[in-house]
């Protein structure tokens, strides 16, 4: 399983319909196996979680990065095996681990950064992305943020199965054993997706979220409300990852970031 999951992060970052794929929704059949069993039943079910420009259905087609990185898993796992598929099964974001290991899917593919409570849960393939850092995302009206005292108080709205709720953990911890007021956390729909939350801060419905640098980079320069933090990451180094669910069948990846 683990030699699928390194195909699939050497595929190009690139976007566009993956017009091939199967598009499922959940089944109630469960199962769990290794890439001979899987190739017995002839698919390759691949979770994934709605997020504009990675993973989105448009036209009741995929898109997205996800969904061409996916299409080319399969035209590679089809060398090695004509007569498999990927099959693509939508779940949501705070469902995926357990949709993983409960055998609704063999691999999942989303922006997931791991984390140490994560790699408790599931496996992690080899990073997707390195040296990712979670930064705080404002409205312009809102002061520069540049070190751990100027997030005293701040409110932030995130998802509560996000890694960015385990980076504002720790950010309050710091903040309490300094005598400091902690970031006040509320939680909004994990059916929202980032892009969301960040045309929720821009029109100023909210005033601060967390985003993954690489998501500022795409969509910060089309919003002119926002300022993204660059100065104090919550998150340094981070790595992404596709996973995989925790069975004897698995080789285990630990890995856990700085």
């Amino acid at each position: 399983m683990k030699n699928l999951m390194k195909w699939l992060i050497a595929l190009p970052l690139i976007s566009f319909s993956a017009l091939g794929l199967e598009l499922s929704p959940l089944e109630r059949n469960t199962y769990k196996g290794d890439f001979e069993q899987l190739k017995e039943r002839g698919v390759i079910r691949a979770l994934v979680s709605a997020d504009l420009g990675f993973y989105y259905v448009e036209g009741g087609r995929p898109k997205g990065i996800i969904a061409e990185q996916l299409h080319h898993f399969e035209t590679k796992i089809k060398q090695k095996a004509p007569l498999m598929r990927v099959k693509i099964i939508p779940v949501g974001r705070d469902d995926l681990f357990k949709a993983l290991n409960e055998g609704y899917g063999d691999v999942a593919v989303a922006n997931l950064t791991i984390t140490e409570r994560r790699a408790k849960l599931v496996d992690f393939s080899d990073p997707i992305l390195k040296n990712v850092e979670e930064l705080l995302v404002t409205h312009k009206d809102i002061e520069p943020i540049e070190e751990l005292a100027d997030a005293e108080g701040l409110e932030v709205w995130i998802r509560a199965s996000s890694s960015y709720f385990e980076s504002v953990q720790e950010i309050n911890r710091r903040l309490s054993d300094e005598g400091l007021i902690p970031m006040r956390v509320n939680f909004i729909q994990e059916t929202l997706q980032d892009i969301e939350l960040l045309e929720m801060v821009d029109q100023g419905f909210v005033p601060a979220t967390i985003i993954d640098s690489h998501k500022t980079k795409l969509w910060a320069k089309v919003m002119e409300n926002i300022v993204v933090h660059h100065d104090f990451p919550l998150r340094e180094n981070g790595e992404i990852a596709g996973l995989y669910a925790k069975t004897a069948l698995t080789s285990k990846r630990k890995s856990t970031p700085t």
